[in-house]
């Protein structure tokens, strides 16, 4: 196939702004044919369709460096390690709910404790997006140290100082805690809904596309392409709940009659000021449907979904033969509500996120109280077991220079008193309550913390994500 225009500009990458920065303008009497490289992916390599593109980083570079990155960690060698950051650096790191951001004197001194003791981590499912100035690295990362665990998707943003990658942005996008999977938790009736499509696991991965990959949304966040699928190639767990009747959450009962998969991606802002030829003076071709759709198949999250006949929304599922979910039934009690805030503005990981940055007075001032005003709260009961759990959350900033906090704690009320369960990292929202696995303990449903978590089930005892639903995040959020 060939793909005339697909314009992957990794702008992030080359010192330039975010949303709204224009990329440097072509010479008007130079003839334009494409506006910006394509990305090199895995699958190319291996077919060779790269040789056309040859000006961007090759893969096996690519491929190079991550295992050079990976041998450091795994060998202890924290000097190898610290030489493949670059000058200018930000990370973000997620440990099950908490997140803590820095900047490279910080993230290195976090890292240096670390190397004190032997780790193991490894990546798979690598996928690269490349320029002739940089790259987008995202894999599925696997660490462990002692009695420590964690998994989940990590993004890594090379550029090229001198002559040599470095890494300019590492980015943990979820972790999930080991010991705090969904098979621990019995989750085997629980499914998110996609405009009313059953998300099926596909921990293996999804199958290869039949036929045609189609562009099914072009929308001003995340972007869907869409193929059919070989049931052959599906596993027999898989293929068993074809025919099986489901009953979503707004009530819908419906068979599931087949399966089909998506692929989505949220697109760097460059990559489509290149597909629709902006600030490119001279000839340039649109990128056409057929094209999008190729990108997006390709550096998107795929997904394997079932067709819930009769059904067109919700946000989750189970077979219409179990019983409901106990939902939380979510109360209004200003007192209750009063002693959260006052408990939650007296918490040391809320307070302490105020101090030590060399902000500008006015800044600092405002970070000493940077939850007042903004907080959220929420208190759910279960309907059998009478829990009540109580949510206060606040965040702030965007870590794109300015000040940034977050901040979500979890209390169980009881005899008057707010007993604490858990403090992590907010998420954007919390929809509703809902006890999945009948322990008399509500799981939580909301949109996670993370760019690219559209909705995740959280445990509320450890605020770990116990099933996610998400989308390959390849913007720029400054």
């Amino acid at each position: 196939m060939k793909l005339s225009m697909i314009a992957l500009s990794l702008m992030m990458l080359t010192a330039v702004g975010c949303k709204d920065a224009k990329p440097k303008k072509t010479d008007p009497n130079t003839p334009v044919t494409s506006a910006q490289p394509l990305p090199v992916t895995a699958k190319d390599a291996a077919s060779g369709d790269a040789e056309a593109r040859a000006e961007v980083i090759a893969t096996d570079k690519l491929q190079s460096f991550v295992d050079q990155w990976l041998a450091a960690q795994n060998g202890g060698d924290f000097a190898s390690y610290e030489a493949m950051y670059a000058t200018k650096f930000t990370g973000t790191k997620r440990v099950g709910p908490r997140v803590t951001q820095f900047a490279r004197k910080n993230w290195l001194a976090d890292r240096q404790r670390m190397f004190k003791r032997a780790m193991k981590v490894e990546a798979t499912e690598l996928a690269f997006l490349s320029s002739p100035s940089g790259a987008d690295v995202t894999f599925t990362q696997s660490w462990e140290s002692g009695k420590f665990a964690d998994r989940g998707p990590k993004r890594l943003m090379l550029v090229m100082e001198g002559d040599s990658l470095k890494i300019a942005q590492e980015e943990m996008l979820r972790s999930e805690l080991v010991d705090a999977t969904s098979a621990s938790k019995g989750l085997g009736d629980f499914y998110f809904l996609l405009d009313g499509d059953l998300v099926i696991p596909a921990e293996g991965g999804t199958p290869e596309p039949k036929g045609d990959i189609t562009l099914q949304t072009d929308g001003d966040q995340w972007m869907t392409a869409a193929a059919e699928l070989d049931e052959s190639e599906l596993d027999d767990e898989q293929l068993a709940l074809k025919g099986q009747s489901f009953r979503t959450d707004e009530g819908c009962v419906g068979t599931l009659t087949g399966f089909h998969m998506v692929s989505r991606l949220e697109p760097h802002f460059g990559t489509v000021q290149g597909w629709n030829c902006q600030y490119v003076d001279g000839d340039c071709e649109k990128a056409s449907d057929e094209d999008r759709a190729a990108q997006i198949w390709e550096s998107g999250e795929r997904l394997l979904l079932g067709t819930i006949d009769g059904c067109a929304s919700g946000s989750y599922a189970q077979p219409a033969a179990r019983p409901d979910f106990p939902r939380g039934e979510v109360i209004t009690d200003d007192k209750l509500r009063a002693q959260a805030l006052k408990a939650f503005a007296k918490l040391e990981d809320v307070s302490s996120q105020g101090e030590g940055e060399d902000w500008p007075e006015e800044v600092a001032k405002e970070a000493k109280t940077w939850w007042k005003g903004i907080e959220v709260v929420q208190i759910f009961k279960h309907p059998v077991s009478g829990q009540i759990l109580v949510s206060v959350m606040a965040s702030t900033g965007n870590g794109c220079g300015d000040f940034t906090a977050s901040g979500w704690q979890l209390w169980e009320a009881r005899g008057g008193a707010l007993l604490p369960i858990v403090f992590g990292s907010a998420p954007f929202a919390v929809e509703k309550g809902i006890d999945v696995d009948g322990d008399g303990v509500l799981e939580l449903i909301g949109a996670g913390p993370g760019y690219g978590s559209q909705r995740e089930l959280f445990d509320a005892k450890t605020l770990s994500s116990l099933r996610s639903l998400s989308y390959r995040y390849a913007d720029c959020p400054c």
